[in-house]
């Protein structure tokens, strides 16, 4: 009897394993799935977010997801970058949200942190990534195994069963204590301070002094400031004053200029050729949109929108210029 309960236990142990296992099968569709570009998940994505919205792609985006990309799996020259693009360019979108989701899909145990410099950005990103993440369409489209730990589960701080974390915060905020794989902020002026020197002051030596060396690995750990221009002494201006070889530049002006063209680290170079052209002409085709870019050149910050220069009137006109990193375009 006792062997027969014996044989009976291994039995029902080779089962428990077998239905494990298969429980865990990736199929050939999620394996191909898997090896998505952050580009391709990003489109994929959209319509589990935004059912009524439909996505309007642009270069520009390839161009984001691209160096994001790059910078997460090591594949930049540096293990900081720091994108300048003008506003309503989804780029909370590429790097608050998308990123983190697509992160989790194959290195699930990855921990990042994301501050902004407004409190509701930061809640409402951290929000779309769970609700991303725990979507059916997400869990069945990559063969998602682990799920969101009971004793971690907040608006702001989520972790998963592996080991990975989410955290939302503000610039400014006290940070001492916590620490990820990657640092990301998302436009950590508001552009009502642009032109008070202690706000302005006050975001950089947040990030000086307080957020920049929260890595588990100084290393190997990345970090990436996305925002539009406001000032030369925003954060990207501070950066590229204080330790422009510690950081990759991506710059895309609304209006181009082909006197400043430049390429980054893994060869790309914009796609414009003439000057004068717009990097979204798809969204200000109509009478709104041509108003909206007209306001938006002319504006207190024309460096977010045309082009990089060194200096910033006090009339307002903030023309600021980044290093960039010279390689060969790709052909």
């Amino acid at each position: 009897m006792r062997e027969f309960g014996d044989k009976n236990k291994a039995a029902l142990m080779r089962e428990a394993q077998r239905l494990v296992a298969s429980a865990r099968r990736v199929t050939p569709e999620q394996e191909t799935a898997r090896r998505w570009t952050l580009a391709e998940f990003f489109r994929h994505a959209w319509p589990v977010l935004e059912p009524a919205t439909p996505l309007v792609w642009n270069w520009h985006l390839d161009a984001v997801c691209e160096h994001l990309q790059a910078l997460y799996e090591g594949g930049l020259a540096t293990n900081n970058l720091a994108i300048s693009v003008p506003p309503g360019s989804a780029k909370s979108r590429a790097l608050s949200v998308m990123l983190p989701a697509w992160a989790w899909v194959c290195r699930p145990s990855w921990r990042g942190i994301f501050a902004s410099g407004n409190p509701r950005v930061s809640s409402r990103d951290s929000v779309l990534t769970r609700t991303l993440i725990c979507s059916v369409w997400y869990r069945e489209t990559f063969g998602i195994t682990w799920a969101l730990s009971d004793d971690q589960d907040t608006k702001t701080l989520f972790a998963n069963t592996t080991g990975g974390v989410r955290m939302a915060t503000t610039s400014g905020s006290r940070i001492t204590g916590d620490r990820a794989d990657f640092l990301a902020i998302d436009d950590p002026l508001d552009s009502a301070d642009a032109y008070s020197k202690s706000a302005r002051d006050a975001v950089n030596t947040w990030f000086s002094q307080a957020f920049a060396n929260r890595l588990n690995d100084l290393r190997t750990g990345k970090r990436c400031l996305i925002a539009q221009r406001l000032h030369a002494e925003d954060l990207i201006g501070y950066i590229a004053a204080t330790e422009p070889a510690q950081w990759e530049f991506l710059t895309i002006p609304m209006q181009w200029e082909n006197a400043r063209r430049f390429t980054t680290s893994i060869g790309w170079t914009d796609p414009r050729t003439a000057d004068g052209e717009l990097m979204f002409p798809q969204q200000l085709s109509n009478t709104n949109g041509r108003a909206w870019a007209r306001a938006a050149l002319q504006g207190r910050c024309s460096s977010a929108h045309r082009r990089p220069r060194a200096s910033c009137s006090g009339a307002g006109a903030c023309n600021t210029s980044t290093p960039t990193r010279s390689r060969p375009a790709r052909r």
